[in-house]
């Protein structure tokens, strides 16, 4: 990172996991059955809907306070499944609300109160798409920094669910069997020029590169050289096959994401959603500077 630091690359990570009763079983799943399809709980409202928000707001406020740069969280597409972020039709799961879409929300709320008081960037929470699934947001943040809030953020989360007496796993695919979503942790980059007027060129010429090194990053994108993520980068589920490269913009089954937004103003960033979860993030941010900074190649 101090090779490039005067082009200021700046790293948004997109944390997802999972809420897991003491037996392993999704928290608020029935037992030895399966709740209603994905769709509704992505970031959803109610206690059909939502479950663990109580933990994952703790966890938030909790990274708040350690000065962590978390952006937010939310209720993932799987109900117990949630998001955070460091620096069509979804249905009633992904940002849902209400006790039958979300599960867990007061310990996502707890967590994000700890990562406040942490001082870390932390940007918000959601929902995901399959109940007890969640998502928090670190980020945006200059260099190494980012993987260091995560890290943090994720020991916050583990400490804050061991009190409600609930799992948090960050395993790319908790459930195998049906129609549910995986976990991962999307991560969004951009150096300077890209953030400049006209950067669409460099974020093109950057894509282009990671083209060339798609089954080596996959390598470095979960602790297994890319076992764990063969289970989720099936090409369904908002994922692109691990078998193929692609990029597109404003579409969550390709490889490497430009959001709707930055095609529309020709520069910002953009978001690699290949990383599963359970990714060691300096590994991640590491052999994408590596690839698209220094133009590291499979030769050198």
């Amino acid at each position: 990172m101090e090779t490039i630091a005067d082009q200021k690359p700046l790293f948004g990570l997109e944390q997802e996991y999972t809420l897991l009763d003491r037996d392993g079983w999704p928290f608020g799943w029935p037992k030895n059955a399966f709740p209603g399809a994905q769709g509704p709980y992505y970031c959803g409202v109610g206690a059909c809907q939502v479950y663990g928000r109580d933990l994952v707001e703790a966890h938030y406020r909790a990274c708040l306070y350690a000065g962590l740069d978390i952006g937010g969280t939310n209720a993932e597409v799987m109900p117990s499944q949630w998001e955070y972020q460091i620096g069509p039709t979804l249905g009633p799961y992904y940002c849902g609300v209400g006790a039958c879409q979300a599960y867990g929300r007061d310990l996502v709320e707890a967590h994000y109160r700890a990562c406040l008081y942490a001082e870390l960037d932390i940007g918000g929470t959601n929902a995901e798409v399959m109940p007890g699934q969640w998502e928090y947001q670190i980020g945006p943040t200059l260099g190494i920094a980012a993987s260091d809030q995560l890290w943090i953020s994720r020991y916050i989360l583990q400490r804050i669910a061991e009190e409600y007496g609930i799992q948090a796993t960050f395993d790319p695919k908790p459930i195998d069997l049906g129609d549910w979503n995986g976990a991962g942790c999307h991560t969004n980059f951009s150096v300077e020029e890209m953030r400049k007027p006209g950067g669409i060129k460099a974020i093109l010429k950057a894509i282009e590169k990671l083209s060339r090194r798609h089954s080596t990053h996959l390598k470095y994108y979960d602790p297994t050289q890319g076992l764990d993520n063969t289970r989720r980068l099936t090409g369904k589920h908002e994922t692109a096959s691990y078998q193929q490269f692609s990029s597109a913009a404003a579409s969550r089954n390709v490889s490497i994401r430009i959001p709707r937004q930055v095609d529309e103003e020709q520069c910002g960033f953009f978001e690699d959603r290949r990383p599963a979860a359970n990714c060691d993030p300096y590994a991640v941010t590491n052999i994408i500077v590596k690839t698209v900074c220094l133009d590291e190649t499979d030769g050198n």
